[in-house]
């Protein structure tokens, strides 16, 4: 299979809502889609990439990023938070194209680390993640949702 991958820009508006479309519908999210207002000025911050995966017009899958800056070294890491690949393209190389970007992205910004969370019991994500070569580290993530922030 054919397909290519690019970072979205503020011009890139349409695409970036059919991947956050296609991510949704794969997700079973039923909360509404981001703005077009909210997309654009992502789209439009340095330290924000969204990455696409495409077969001619369509998102097949894409990676969403932030850069952050730390403060106890001089060093700049990219946080990974959402990969996902249409099911009917996964385990077609989608998958590892993206993660490649990601690291490519680190080399050509020179960031330090590069950083991708997924739940300790998707055993289907962990096992992909190690299958790039990524190291597992045994992290416990603390949440509180401010549902009134929503």
């Amino acid at each position: 299979m054919t397909f290519s991958i690019r970072e979205l820009g503020p011009n890139d508006l349409a695409t970036a809502q059919q991947l956050f479309e296609m991510w949704r519908q794969e997700d079973n999210v039923t909360k509404p889609p981001p703005s077009s207002e909210t997309l654009l000025r992502l789209l439009s911050r340095p330290d924000f990439h969204a990455v696409a995966a495409l077969r001619e017009d369509e998102a097949i899958g894409g990676l969403t990023a932030y850069e952050l800056e730390m403060y106890t070294e001089a060093a700049t890491e990219l946080f990974v938070y959402e990969v996902g690949v249409a099911t009917a393209h996964r385990r077609q190389g989608v998958g590892r194209a993206l993660i490649e970007f990601a690291r490519n992205l680190c080399r050509s910004r020179s960031l330090s680390a590069l950083y991708i969370p997924a739940m300790a019991d998707d055993a289907r994500a962990v096992a992909f993640y190690q299958a790039t070569g990524l190291k597992r580290e045994d992290v416990a993530w603390f949440i509180q949702e401010f549902e009134d922030n929503l």
